[in-house]
């Protein structure tokens, strides 16, 4: 299936919308399950294989349908001086020692997070070393540096937004916990830095020897699997098996599976809009009610179909994203190449079940921020 077939496609869903029927009436929000089931037809001469009111369309080469994601912008960086400056460490400068300091500054340990904090312990000796925390609330800091020869401050975390000074007999203990302010941008990211801890002193700045840091790359959860097209999700539903995402508030659709009616579709932009709709179980419902002190509500089929919000969103598509028609009225018919003994055999099956306009509620399942599948879902 070639770029075009994606193009059309989701031409024929803005089609669709611009002459579907009027939305359903409130007294019909209690939608009866409609099992949709595929036959699997060849497609095109070279043998690939789609199923009757599925298709995956997959975009390779159209310009204005780009499946390369542009790079990231790589985050701006502070030039380095070339002479080390024996100062409070800022942000682009290197750091080293003053000489002859009448205190010793060791960093005892230090470990950087997946979720951006690093944990550090630094311990400061010599004559009047516990006399330090009460003498400037800006005593410490940890210094982030590069980790080459120039070795310059790419971020800073101060003690007195997460420090805390202690004592272990004639030496001060500081612990540090928090997440450093980079210096380009508003996270570390991560890597592999060197770390030091500079203390003021009376004579001057005292720096420990830096000591490796890794940063962790930030942990990611593992991605909700894909639920077959040809699986009636209303029926796991009604089993208490699944349930759709709740994408809250706000503009953005997170990644996860909804329900939503299809209100818009842009093929030049590549994007979807959609009105998510609530599906609760028959037991939630219940639950609710009978919390709520009303009586046990009439659910027969088990689930229940909401609008209960005006919010619509607009969303990106999958170059290869998997769009599925529901029932024998396919949302995009020339976009499958079925024969007519396929197409007939599909419309005596469904036959009585669907009207003629192709429904545009659909379950929009989201990956990493794009729409990987659409799977359409006859709604009377």
């Amino acid at each position: 299936m070639n770029d075009d077939d994606l193009v059309r496609a989701l031409g024929d869903i803005a089609d669709d919308i611009r002459h579907g029927t009027e939305p359903l009436p409130v007294d019909r929000i209690v939608r009866r399950r409609r099992r949709r089931r595929a036959v699997v037809r060849g497609v095109g001469a070279g043998g690939a294989l789609a199923a009757v009111g599925a298709v995956a369309l997959v975009g390779a080469g159209v310009a204005r349908w780009d499946p390369a994601p542009a790079a990231p912008d790589p985050l701006p960086t502070t030039a380095a001086p070339t002479t080390p400056l024996r100062a409070w460490p800022v942000c682009g400068d290197t750091v080293a020692a003053g000489d002859d300091l009448s205190l010793t500054v060791e960093v005892a340990a230090v470990e950087g997070h997946a979720d951006g904090d690093v944990v550090a312990r630094a311990v400061v000796t010599g004559a009047g070393a516990t006399d330090l925390p009460a003498a400037d609330p800006d005593t410490a800091v940890l210094a982030v540096l590069a980790d080459g020869d120039d070795g310059h401050v790419v971020a800073l975390l101060p003690a007195r937004d997460a420090g805390a000074w202690g004592r272990d007999g004639d030496a001060a203990t500081l612990a540090l916990s928090g997440a450093p302010a980079a210096c380009a941008g508003d996270r570390l990211p991560a890597g592999a830095y060197r770390a030091v801890v500079a203390v003021r002193t009376p004579d001057g700045i005292a720096v420990s020897d830096p000591v490796d840091l890794d940063v962790p790359p930030a942990a990611t959860s593992a991605a909700r699997p894909l639920v077959d097209p040809s699986v009636d999700r209303f029926a796991l539903v009604e089993g208490g098996e699944y349930a759709p995402d709740d994408p809250g508030p706000g503009d953005l659709l997170p990644d996860g599976d909804y329900f939503a009616t299809v209100t818009g579709a842009d093929p030049g932009a590549r994007t979807v809009t959609v009105d998510v709709l609530q599906v609760r179980s028959r037991d939630e419902v219940v639950a609710a009610e009978l919390a709520a002190g009303r009586e046990d509500p009439d659910l027969p089929l088990g689930f229940l179909v909401e609008n209960q919000s005006e919010r619509v969103r607009t969303v990106p598509v999958a170059p290869d994203v998997t769009v599925v028609g529901s029932c024998a009225v396919l949302p995009f018919p020339e976009v499958l190449a079925l024969d007519a003994g396929a197409e007939a055999e599909m419309a005596a099956r469904c036959r009585g079940t669907a009207p003629e306009a192709p429904s545009t509620d659909f379950w929009v399942d989201v990956r990493d921020g794009v729409v990987v599948q659409l799977v359409g879902q006859f709604l009377p």
